[in-house]
């Protein structure tokens, strides 16, 4: 289980050419992206590589900066796939690292700003923080909190899953956004204690925490 952390700091760093460092003790590998200043840091052991290339090591830890050198991304304690790391730093795809580091029931926590996060697959865990963030399980089973701000949970028709939303604010002023793939055409929803259950017509399901049936159908059919 990998666990992500985001800072959203406004700020990118990444699309030209990355090029690799290593340090002496082949514990630490650095791409820098050598027109917009962003870096691709890896942690490790014996990491090795010539040509600009990545070639082997066992990676612990992947941090990403911006341009200005601030943290964008953190991530530990997942089993990092050096091949797919190299390969996707070979095509200077920083965004392929990214989608890298997923390596199965991850937790995703984001910042304090505008964050859009992703689980992808496998049963993830994913917490929006402060800000309007949009927020995503992918495939699996999934647990999400949007946490303070107005955001947006979306639900996509990816096979059958069985997701739970543990703050989705109908009530509120600003309420959050609940988007369902267009291709999922019936959606059954139900009391189950204080909750509601959707039942997609895909045999998926949402559970919504806290969320009666008749306030769900209020936000979701105002008058």
């Amino acid at each position: 289980m990998a666990k992500i952390t985001w800072n959203d700091t406004g700020a990118d760093g990444f699309g030209g050419n990355l090029v690799l460092s290593i340090n002496s003790n082949h514990t630490k590998a650095v791409f820098v992206d050598e027109e917009n200043g962003g870096q691709i840091i890896l942690f490790g052991e014996d990491l090795k590589g010539q040509g600009g290339n990545l070639d082997s090591g066992d990676i612990d830890k992947v941090v990403f900066k911006d341009g200005d050198g601030n943290q964008i991304i953190v991530a530990t304690d997942g089993k990092f796939k050096t091949s797919a790391i190299a390969a996707a730093t070979a095509e200077d795809d920083a965004f392929g690292v990214y989608l890298s580091l997923f390596t199965g029931d991850d937790t995703v926590t984001g910042s304090n700003g505008n964050d859009s996060l992703v689980g992808l697959r496998g049963d993830d865990e994913l917490f929006g923080g402060k800000g309007m963030d949009s927020l995503q399980g992918g495939k699996g089973d999934d647990e999400i909190t949007g946490g303070l701000g107005q955001d947006s949970f979306y639900f996509e028709n990816n096979g059958v899953q069985h997701d739970i939303i543990h703050d989705l604010d109908v009530l509120g002023e600003v309420t959050d956004q609940l988007i369902i793939d267009a291709e999922v055409t019936k959606v059954k929803g139900v009391h189950d204690g204080h909750d509601t259950l959707l039942t997609l017509d895909n045999g998926s399901t949402i559970l919504l925490e806290d969320v009666k049936k008749a306030d769900f159908l209020d936000y979701m059919l105002p008058s």
